[in-house]
């Protein structure tokens, strides 16, 4: 299982309606609305799975927008990829502004939080 990053209040949690609310606001984010779908490359096969409430998409650089943050239990929780720790990587410049939006903050699987600044 890959290590994940988790938007987060410790006061109390989000609710889906706060997280809804702060996608809409920010440019570069936006609810998926639209099924996810990958292509098997051993077979070719197209795999369709239907978004939830709560699932995010970013845009990134090349134009294309991608799924990335999932609402769950009252968080939103968010890979950690390699470069996940960049100023300019489009994941972590969104999960800035959002747990700032949000009055949240960014923390990992082990518990360990994130001080990413909005830039």
């Amino acid at each position: 299982m890959a290590y994940e990053l988790h938007i987060e209040r410790r006061s109390h949690e989000l609710t889906i309606a706060e997280w809804q609310t702060a996608v809409i606001q920010l440019d570069g984010v936006r609810l998926a609305n639209n099924d996810s779908s990958a292509v098997n490359p051993s077979t070719g096969e197209v795999i369709s799975m239907a978004n939830r409430d709560g699932v995010a998409e970013i845009l990134l650089e090349s134009g294309e927008w991608a799924t990335c943050f999932h609402f769950v239990r009252g968080q939103i929780s968010f890979r950690a990829t390699a470069t996940i720790s960049m100023a300019s990587d489009p994941a972590h410049i969104a999960a800035a502004k959002l747990a700032t939006a949000l009055g949240a903050e960014i923390v990992g699987d082990e518990g360990e939080t994130y001080d990413w600044q909005v830039g």
